[in-house]
């Protein structure tokens, strides 16, 4: 893990989207945060970004929004309709809210599950 960041969106009054995620590229079935991250890295790109514990973001670039102090990576992964549950390590975690867990998007790192 490279280490947990910020993100946030803005929307307008319209409930449209102005400005993106931190990483803006969203992962819609993925089954681990080697998947993400291999699935980030066969699209292209160089990092990966698990939040919330079940969403998986890719992008070019990922510290949009600043450093957050890993602590804030606390969310258990999890499947969508699972309950949230929180870890101690953020090295075990899948982000956490509003918070990304990043990882270089090379399918060949070793991620724990």
């Amino acid at each position: 893990m490279i280490g947990c960041y910020k993100d946030d969106k803005a929307l307008d009054d319209n409930f449209r989207l102005v400005q993106p995620r931190a990483l803006g590229y969203e992962i819609q079935h993925f089954s681990s945060k080697q998947d993400c991250v291999d699935q980030c890295a066969d699209r292209g790109f160089p990092y990966a970004g698990l939040q919330n514990g079940d969403l998986c973001f890719c992008g070019n670039t990922f510290d949009k929004y600043g450093r957050a102090d890993d602590k804030e990576c606390n969310i258990k992964c999890r499947k969508p309709d699972d309950p949230v549950e929180y870890v101690e390590n953020s090295f075990e975690s899948c982000g956490g809210r509003w918070r990304n867990s990043v990882y270089a998007g090379q399918s060949n790192i070793a991620v724990k599950s």
